[in-house]
């Protein structure tokens, strides 16, 4: 029983290397040009975005960077919602294509799916019109928004600030007990690299003065 409880594990030692050998072979083989082109394009018109980035890593790494692989790399990076790095495909495409207007509207929809509104809005402004239009980008406009934002604070602790007796001779206390701000504006796109906000900004607010001597009534202004 022993001897064949040894020859078991050996078993199962001799599959988990041969399992390990064959894993590493497959990871270590390299692709041909047109074994990358016509796989991946074959995953992209599947729709499986996760073979797609798999076989585009596999081109890239092997030295085959061509616009069609950046294209199909940048779109399975968006459809999982990574906005950053098929931003950066699709740049790279348009090194290809300069302005391509597929590799425009893939770019742009990338930079605002990651937040970057500065970039996309730059390369909406160097869009050509009529491409523009057609993707639907929005015209650049002198004001690109307006803002409001009314708000009222309470300090919580004012009556607790008023009521503290330091173990002094004397004591000063300067406190805001509540205040009320508002502020309306525009904001302003007046050039392709250029934008600013204009506001108005009204505070109100009541300020105390609270002075202690030991031993006496505060003196309260």
């Amino acid at each position: 029983m022993p001897g064949y409880k040894h020859k078991k594990i050996a078993f199962a030692l001799i599959l988990i290397l041969l399992f390990l050998h064959q894993a590493g072979v497959t990871a270590q083989r390299k692709y041909s040009f047109t074994e990358i082109d016509s796989l991946s394009y074959k995953a992209y018109l599947d729709s499986d975005w996760k073979k797609v980035l798999i076989y585009s890593k596999s081109g890239f790494s092997a030295g085959y960077d061509y616009y069609y692989l950046r294209m199909r790399a940048g779109l399975a990076q968006l459809n999982f919602k990574n906005g950053v790095k098929a931003a950066d495909h699709f740049r790279k495409a348009l090194n290809f294509n300069a302005k391509d207007a597929l590799a425009e509207q893939y770019l742009y929809s990338s930079l605002i799916l990651s937040g970057d509104q500065q970039e996309a809005h730059v390369l909406a402004a160097e869009i050509l019109p009529e491409n523009r239009k057609r993707l639907g980008i929005p015209d650049p406009k002198l004001i690109a928004g307006v803002f409001i934002e009314p708000g009222y604070m309470i300090n919580t602790k004012a009556d607790e600030l008023t009521a503290y007796r330091p173990d002094a001779q004397y004591s000063a206390l300067y406190l805001v007990p509540h205040y009320s701000y508002f502020s309306a504006g525009v904001n302003l796109e007046a050039g392709k690299r250029l934008a600013a906000s204009v506001s108005v900004n009204l505070l109100n607010f009541n300020a105390l003065q609270q002075y202690t001597t030991k031993n006496q009534v505060p003196a309260v202004f």
